[in-house]
């Protein structure tokens, strides 16, 4: 899943909850596990949070 802040002036705050682990993903490619319950997460103008889960 993709969240795309497509402003170029305001930072994008999300709120998800996970019911299980699932991965996001930098822009280096890296891996983070995050685990199941509320996440907090800020995009920056112009930027997406990708959400990989199986």
């Amino acid at each position: 899943m993709v969240i795309c802040n497509k402003s170029w002036q305001e930072k994008l705050p999300v709120d998800v909850t996970f019911t299980r682990n699932v991965y996001t993903i930098d822009r280096d490619g890296v891996f983070a596990v995050q685990q199941p319950g509320k996440s907090t997460f800020t995009i920056d103008e112009g930027d997406m949070l990708v959400i990989k889960w199986r």
